[in-house]
């Protein structure tokens, strides 16, 4: 399934989203992703749905927080989340 990423700027980036066992993971367009917008080891990306609808295109509205923040977990609540891992630049697991 493909997912596409936008920023506040209007800017979008294509992501394949696949699964593995119980793992739902970011491959293709992953890397370029984290490299555009300077993403560290240890860094949150929380990711939010522009339409909800069930039928709607999945565009995801997206946010950085800085790392080892200490408001971090108290903010994602429970929006679905990405905390950035070592490998993070080959793919990443939600």
């Amino acid at each position: 399934m493909d997912v596409l990423l936008q920023n506040e700027e209007g800017c979008i980036w294509d992501l394949r989203v696949s699964s593995y066992v119980s793992q739902i993971y970011f491959n293709k367009g992953w890397k370029m992703f984290a490299m555009e917008n300077k993403l560290k080891i240890g860094d949150y990306v929380i990711f939010e749905p522009v339409d909800k609808r069930p039928d709607a295109e999945l565009v995801m509205n997206f946010q950085i927080l800085l790392d080892n923040c200490n408001l971090c977990l108290r903010r994602i609540g429970g929006i679905p989340r990405v905390l950035v891992v070592q490998n993070f630049y080959d793919n990443t697991a939600l």
